[in-house]
């Protein structure tokens, strides 16, 4: 491990800190993608950058190389970049670390222009001319360039003004924010001059004056703006019971007061492993701040299971946009409330009052002033440059948590790293000994870094808490998200069906992969002489109709069901009919289906010819499904031209002994395909004769 002290700083490249974790420096081989992680933090460090912009920076380089690595996957799809997917002979490791590596140097040059030499020095060591620019497809560089000029373009215009254009300045605030407090001057316990509180409003954010003078900006207060990955918007957590009711401290005095003893009693009995914790927490262990932070120990994740390159893109790819995500949500509410930090109404409150609480770096516990309270906070800055409620730490600790859970299926981190003495920067001593921290679970590292921040004193409790527990709903969100992209969209993934030449029930057995997001269960009925299905379950479950359509004269009847998140496995679908008649049915899973609203407006037609046809509303859609019914006088029925069969049957096969008996049997054809704005959706038979039809468009999990 290589160790480098920095102002009593420990400073460790990632892979010193893997060969930490695992005990030895050729214990792991690095990715493709751990490898580029590596070198975004190097140059998030260098950057200075404020935590959504980081979370931002590192969720557009791992999209970057997720979406190069889709072309040599066999499902996943891209966010941006249209790819081919390459021939199975060209998805060797070599190909992907290739195309990942020329889309990572692509994006990191875009996104951190001062470390060009830098990047193009890393390109080299890996084997690579960072100068070919080729485009061409069918080669690994082409498609890391291509993807990478994908991504880069659709974030050109997102809010995040990384370009200057809507106000002069890389990520300068074009909203034009002005604080309502005047700054408040540089004050310590030990200050000789008396320190006057000047807040006009205790209950809002206010900036602050750092020891050389220097005011605070507030950073990204834009940031509300910003195209998320996964969120409708960031105000769609705005009406969650977690945070309909707003900060703690505004619902009345008597929250107000509480809030502020608790930061009182833990500021007078700080002990050395809160400190510490304060400490590691504060920026990460090399100043990556909170997203970095979770990108190391998404490194050390990697590093213990030994994940392969695919394993590793998915990962890094998911957890890096729920980042960027709570980055969205977390700076909102902080615009939204322009929350207060504990440090302005403590000093305001308790001006004149003596408090019991840390004297300040180097000093124990002491008697003083209230209006010279100081939090436990490294760097310049007695507090962050930004309102406090929620909680950055505690919204991204939230998020990425959720994320390697889910990802691992695990909670269980046994994450253990040794911090070496003075390694913090408030004050000497801390720790006084070499100490290892351990963190058995990722949600106790999420708990723990929400934690530090009321150890310091610059938030109240309900803003990490709240932050943690809207994080982990965003966290899930974005993980929601990134598996609709890893399983390839909205498909259909399963299909069955049985018919029969008289029945009054119908029962066969269907599968359904439990482990696919937005599953639906979709079983088309196609009836004789106006005979329609009275119930159909699957394992037990009632399925609900959609939509019924008849033919002239009742001849027959198409109908569709649904069970939204059916579960997984092997089961029987059972459909009871009002009596006993032919019948074809069949059942279809599509997965990545929007189960908040999953479809669009129901269409259906009935008639007599050898053309059947519906138009879909003037809605946008994807996919659409049909259920088409004929007589079986039609002879023989197709789905429409674009559209995958599911299920093509006649209730009664023709034989040489029942062919005069065609026009009482029934032809149904169950069929999924492209949707668009007023198709037509049109099945067709050999003969003439009744039939009837439903379609209706699918809506995605996401779009």
């Amino acid at each position: 491990m290589r160790v480098v002290r920095n102002h009593r700083r420990r400073v460790v490249s990632a892979t010193g800190l893997l060969a930490l974790m695992l005990g030895t420096p050729s214990a792991f081989a690095l990715s493709a993608v751990t490898a580029w992680n590596d070198s975004a933090l190097a140059e998030v460090r260098l950057s200075k950058l404020g935590p959504p912009i980081v979370a931002r920076a590192l969720a557009v380089a791992n999209t970057c190389m997720y979406d190069a690595w889709t072309a040599y996957d066999a499902s996943a799809l891209p966010t941006a970049a249209k790819l081919q997917r390459r021939p199975s002979s060209e998805r060797t490791e070599a190909n992907k670390s290739k195309a990942i590596s020329f889309a990572a140097y692509r994006c990191l040059v875009n996104l951190f222009p001062a470390g060009a030499t830098r990047l193009a020095a890393a390109m080299v060591a890996r084997g690579y001319d960072p100068n070919d620019t080729g485009t061409s497809l069918s080669t690994p560089q082409g498609i890391g360039n291509v993807a990478a000029g994908a991504v880069i373009a659709v974030r050109r215009n997102d809010g995040s003004n990384q370009y200057g254009d809507l106000r002069p300045g890389a990520y300068a605030d074009p909203t034009y924010y002005v604080p309502r407090n005047v700054p408040m001057p540089f004050c310590l316990p030990t200050t000789v001059a008396d320190c006057t509180p000047n807040a006009v409003d205790m209950l809002h954010w206010q900036p602050l004056i750092n020891n050389v003078g220097v005011t605070q900006t507030y950073v990204a207060p834009h940031w509300e703006n910003v195209t998320p990955f996964a969120l409708s918007s960031a105000a769609q957590y705005d009406n969650h019971p977690l945070l309909a009711a707003g900060p703690n401290y505004l619902r009345g005095p008597a929250n107000l007061a509480a809030d502020m003893q608790q930061i009182l009693l833990i500021s007078s009995q700080l002990t050395p492993a809160q400190k510490l914790s304060v400490e590691y927490w504060a920026d990460g262990p090399e100043s990556e701040l909170p997203p970095g932070h979770w990108i190391l120990l998404a490194q050390f994740v990697s590093a213990r299971d030994a994940l392969t390159i695919d394993r590793d893109v998915k990962m890094f790819f998911a957890l890096s946009n729920a980042n960027h995500d709570a980055g969205i949500v977390a700076w909102h509410q902080k615009r939204r409330y322009e929350g207060v930090r504990p440090i302005t109404p403590i000093r305001t409150l308790y001006k004149g009052a003596p408090i019991l609480a840390w004297g300040g770096p180097g000093r124990s516990t002491e008697m003083f002033d209230g209006s010279k309270w100081t939090p436990y906070n490294p760097g310049s800055n007695l507090t962050p440059a930004f309102p406090g409620w929620l909680s950055g730490h505690g919204t991204f600790s939230g998020a990425s948590a959720a994320v390697l859970r889910s990802f691992t299926g695990s909670d269980a981190l046994g994450f253990t790293t040794v911090i070496p003495p003075n390694f913090g920067r408030v004050e000497p001593g801390v720790p006084s000994v070499a100490t290892a921290l351990t963190f058995p679970t990722f949600s106790v590292a999420a708990s723990e870094a929400a934690m530090s921040r009321l150890y310091a004193g610059i938030h109240f409790n309900d803003d990490n808490q709240l932050g943690l527990q809207i994080g982990e709903l965003v966290g899930l969100q974005a993980w929601d998200k990134a598996r609709f992209l890893f399983q390839g969209g909205m498909s259909r993934i399963a299909s069955s069906s049985a018919s029969a030449a008289g029945a009054s029930a119908l029962s066969w057995t269907h599968s359904v992969d439990g482990t696919r997001i937005g599953r639906m269960l979709l079983v088309g009925v196609s009836g004789k002489d106006g005979n329609t299905a009275q119930s159909v379950t699957y394992k037990g479950l009632p399925l609900r109709r959609l939509s019924i359509q008849g033919s002239d004269w009742e001849s027959n009847t198409a109908e569709l069901w649904y069970l939204p998140n059916p579960p997984g496995g092997s089961g029987t679908v059972s459909v009871q009919m009002g009596w006993y008649t032919g019948v074809v049915a069949g059942a279809m899973t599509v997965q990545g289906v929007n189960l908040n609203a999953p479809f669009g407006t129901p269409r259906g037609n009935g008639g007599w010819g050898s053309a059947g046809c519906v138009t879909l509303a003037n809605e946008p859609a994807q996919l659409a499904v049909s259920v088409f019914s004929t007589n079986g006088d039609a002879s023989y029925a197709q789905a429409p031209s674009g559209f995958v069969t599911s299920w093509n049957a006649i209730s009664d096969p023709p034989s040489f002994w029942n062919f005069l008996w065609t026009y009482v049997n029934v032809i149904g054809v169950g069929s999924i395909g492209p949707a668009a704005p007023m198709r037509d959706v049109c099945n067709y038979s050999s003969w003439s004769s009744y039939w009837s039809m439903v379609a209706v468009p699918l809506n995605p999990a996401y779009r």
